[in-house]
């Protein structure tokens, strides 16, 4: 999949090897052909800024949606399975669906940030391609900026969330946190310890 994945966006991006010059001190595409540079543009636009937020949403629904399936068959199994097995995971429907509830907060909170960092940065990219042409006064050129500067660094806010997003919604990953700088409580290992048997010996994993 990485293999695959490298090899994609490198055919994607590939025309630029061949279309990019160096001008003026700066890489960017050929000057002479304006189809290319207004087509770049959007290029650029579409792959940074809107391709992502709308693959994170594609995959964050696929997910939640194959994880509450899979819950939904470990709560209630076909009529056929009566092993003991089938049994304890009944016993175990509100865990599951706990679990199935921190899932999907955790991907609604990484949704919503992206919605929120690449938004901004797409507008940006769409000003730009379309005023770029325009006369500005320097006031304008430096507010504009700006405006760029901060969404880029907003753009890249979305990559750390990760660790917030996890230190706030997993319970189990606050605690190897914890555990990490020797803050963990008594209690707290005691709960985990109780948990991590229940689990164990109620929900196998097939």
């Amino acid at each position: 999949m990485i293999v695959a994945s490298l090899i994609f966006w490198f055919l994607l991006i590939s025309h630029r090897l061949v279309l990019y010059r160096i001008e003026n001190g700066s890489c960017g595409p050929k000057s002479t052909s304006n189809i290319y540079v207004e087509w770049d543009e959007w290029f650029e636009v579409a792959t940074s800024a809107i391709l992502p937020p709308v693959v994170m949403f594609i995959f964050a629904f696929l997910l939640i949606r194959s994880v509450r399936e899979i819950i939904e068959r470990r709560i209630n199994p076909t009529a056929d399975d009566i092993s003991p097995q089938a049994h304890n995971l009944n016993k175990n429907a509100t865990l599951l669906a706990q679990m199935s509830s921190k899932l999907t907060i955790m991907l609604l909170l990484q949704s919503v940030l992206v919605v929120i960092t690449y938004v901004p940065y797409a507008v940006e990219l769409a000003y730009t391609s379309i005023t770029d042409d325009w006369p500005k006064t320097p006031l304008q050129k430096a507010g504009e900026k700006i405006f760029t500067e901060s969404t880029h660094l907003l753009s890249y806010v979305f990559f750390a969330s990760s660790f917030y997003i996890l230190l706030f919604t997993n319970s189990g990953f606050r605690r190897q946190f914890k555990r990490s700088f020797g803050i963990e409580k008594e209690n707290d290992r005691a709960m985990y310890q109780g948990t991590t048997l229940r689990t164990q010996t109620n929900v196998p994993i097939r």
